[in-house]
């Protein structure tokens, strides 16, 4: 029931889908079980907790001592609205705006991922206000034609969901720029926020380039990058959005992010990328050396090709000390530390993360699987969960979601949880392989004999994960070509290598000595 009564009152679900996602059989039941145990209704309790909101929302507002639950001097900046087909330049507007803001001491702004979270959503601006702690909300619509661009904004309260402040805004679309200072600033000035100097100098939008064109081909790149759809075409998008302007620091970053997200995915084999990750990264911090994104890649570097543990450590810690807000600093960090199996590090960092972007589904999802790795699985299951409703196309949630079910123990859950997909996949993670191992020890064992048949024919046409076919040859009993596996795996820098500590698939073999020969390799 603690479940339901979180999504009752941090969400706008009806009682049937609530019941839904809890896992019991009718709404009335629901309410039963509710009743029992809490001596209110569903409806009851989600109309209790409204107006305790709204009123913890005001007192809160009223009360400096009680800033860190819902700040006064806080906001959301939510993704913009597109009257036009594409909807990457109203993003990017919001983001530009955001970012700004943040650099303000004295304000408080909710993370790109949390506010995003709530991108096309109908729910109430005091419900949004709650989930992100926030106690003013920043909506806005934009339109463009002919070169000129129309931008609608609305400032709300969310301890009542009134408006404090809307204004139009019609420019040439080259003054784009501009316009996204103005509206900062306009917001600053509503607040009643005083700024010192230097606040008053970065809330100067510097464009990230001077050509419209290459930024709009930068926005592109994000958005096929944040979709992980197609990580390719987000890479082109970069290195077109260059081409046009060779000053362009945040498309080389992107560049670099893409090509290791595609090695983390299983997509390419990491020493072939390395050479256009190096030049993309090399290129950006030589022209702004201090940023925390070069500091990331840099660590990724460290970690994944060189197995220079502290000096990727350090390459974070740099990262934080020019970006205190950077979350994937803490959230990567994060996971290094749960990869050498250092979980009193790597949960504070994770939950520091997740704290900084709680509804964004990076934070959230690492912040799940650390406490999984971790054997807290309790934890685990409740933050993924919530999450499999926000994200029902992403396979790998109901898999891992799964895993933690049949790592905990309970078997039942994990077979009704694990999808039911009958064709072989093209392409097999770490994650993935878990529901062909869990059905060859407690359901069909022709299934993992099956897939390692498969993946290996797959060979001749693409890179499969050395790791990936050393697990499934060590669980079928087939040592040595699972220390064959292991070599290649070894060679190639297949990033694979970094889950045998932290992921419990190799629970039965991180003794074997040819493993831990590798894993004193590799740490």
């Amino acid at each position: 029931m603690a479940y339901a009564k979180r999504l009752l009152a941090t969400t706008d679900q009806n009682i049937s889908e609530i019941a839904y996602e809890v896992g019991i059989p009718s709404p009335q039941n629901l309410s039963k079980y509710f009743q029992q145990e809490y001596q209110l209704s569903p409806t009851e309790y989600r109309t209790e907790a409204i107006r305790q909101a709204r009123a913890n929302s005001k007192a809160t507002n009223a009360s400096p001592e009680n800033l860190s639950s819902t700040q006064q001097s806080s906001i959301a900046i939510l993704p913009f609205v597109s009257h036009t087909a594409e909807t990457h330049f109203s993003d990017g507007m919001a983001e530009e705006i955001l970012y700004s803001l943040s650099q303000l001491d004295n304000l408080n702004v909710a993370g790109r991922a949390s506010s995003f979270y709530f991108k096309n959503s109908q729910e109430d601006i005091v419900l949004i206000g709650r989930k992100l702690r926030v106690a003013h909300v920043l909506t806005g619509t934009i339109r463009i034609s002919d070169q000129k661009v129309r931008v609608i904004v609305t400032l709300y309260t969310t301890s009542d969901g009134y408006q404090v402040w809307t204004e139009k805004y019609d420019r040439e679309l080259e003054d784009i720029f501009q316009m996204q200072e103005d509206i900062a600033r306009k917001i600053v000035q509503k607040l009643s926020i005083t700024l010192l100097q230097k606040e008053n100098e970065s809330l100067i939008v510097k464009p990230k380039t001077k050509s419209i064109r290459a930024y709009d081909l930068y926005l592109k790149g994000r958005l096929q990058f944040e979709l992980r759809s197609d990580l390719d075409l987000s890479m082109y998008f970069f290195e077109e959005a260059t081409k046009l302007d060779p000053s362009f620091v945040h498309a080389y970053f992107g560049m670099a992010y893409a090509m290791l997200y595609k090695c983390i995915f299983a997509g390419c084999r990491p020493m072939d990328a390395l050479d256009k990750i190096q030049t993309s990264y090399e290129q950006a911090v030589k022209l702004q050396p201090t940023a925390a994104e070069g500091y990331i890649i840099n660590a990724w570097l460290k970690f994944y090709f060189d197995y220079d543990f502290d000096a990727a450590i350090g390459a974070f810690d740099q990262a934080i000390h020019y970006d205190p807000m950077a979350m994937d600093a803490y959230r990567i960090k994060a996971y290094f530390y749960a990869f050498h199996g250092d979980y009193d590090r790597a949960i504070p960092l994770a939950e520091k993360a997740y704290s900084l972007d709680p509804l964004g589904y990076n934070a959230w999802f690492s912040l799940a699987d650390i406490y999984r790795r971790a054997a807290q699985y309790d934890k685990a299951i409740d933050l993924f969960l919530p999450l499999i409703p926000k994200f029902p196309d992403n396979a790998l949630l109901n898999e891992i979601l799964a895993l933690s079910y049949y790592h905990k123990g309970d078997l039942l859950k994990a077979r009704l949880t694990f999808s039911n997909q009958q064709a072989l996949p093209l392409r097999v993670s770490i994650w993935t392989v878990g529901r062909y191992i869990f059905h060859y020890y407690h359901g069909d064992k022709n299934l993992l004999p099956l897939l390692l048949d498969h993946l290996e024919k797959l060979q001749s046409e693409k890179w499969i994960q050395p790791t990936i076919l050393a697990l499934i040859n060590f669980h079928l009993g087939h040592e040595a070509q699972a220390i064959q596996y292991l070599a290649q795996a070894y060679e190639e820098r297949d990033f694979g290598l970094k889950h045998i500590i932290s992921e419990p698939h190799w629970d039965l073999f991180r003794s074997h000595p040819t493993v831990v020969e590798v894993l004193h390799q590799v740490s």
